[in-house]
């Protein structure tokens, strides 16, 4: 089984730090889904397993993981990816499918389809994604890619622009 590692940021940062650093699988327990009582029922004692029903940031969560398997959401890609991380994933509508595709042309995981997101399929594929190791180059690719923009500039330059377009418009 594959291990995370830990580093001194999530230590200072995280009192679950030391616990994550042993597990295999942090599972978070939604009360939505089920209660954190029902979660350990299940979990059984198994030591590779930190079950919790606190928050934990993504970013945190994502630098102790070899793989990121997730529903596709815009933000779950975007922080594993600029975490460096592969992912598996399963969409459930267009938004999340088109966001996994796109991580699946740009090489740094892979999409599986709805009907077949069963046990033996998601092991296979997340196996593959972790055996070989250009999924995990591509993902520290585009996480140097992530994390060399300013998207808060970006924004403000093209609404600066936009609005003064407009203004300019206005006067002719």
């Amino acid at each position: 089984m594959r291990r995370s590692t830990l580093t001194n940021t999530i230590t200072i940062q995280h009192p679950f730090a030391v616990r994550w650093a042993s597990a295999v699988a942090v599972v978070l327990a939604s009360k939505s889904i089920c209660s954190i009582d029902k979660a350990n029922e299940i979990a059984a004692g198994d030591p590779r397993l930190l079950i919790t029903d606190r928050f934990i940031p993504a970013p945190a969560a994502n630098a102790l993981a070899d793989i990121i398997i997730t529903h596709g959401s815009q933000g779950t890609v975007q922080c594993a990816l600029a975490s460096g991380k592969p992912i598996v994933g399963v969409a459930l509508q267009v938004e999340q499918q088109i966001n996994l595709d796109n991580t699946m042309n740009a090489g740094a995981g892979i999409r599986v389809q709805k009907q077949f997101w069963k046990a033996k399929k998601i092991r296979s594929t997340v196996l593959r994604v972790l055996e070989d190791p250009t999924y995990a180059a591509r993902a520290r690719m585009l996480a140097e890619t992530l994390n060399s923009m300013d998207g808060a500039r970006t924004a403000a330059e093209v609404m600066w622009k936009f609005i003064l377009e407009e203004q300019s418009e206005k006067v002719l």
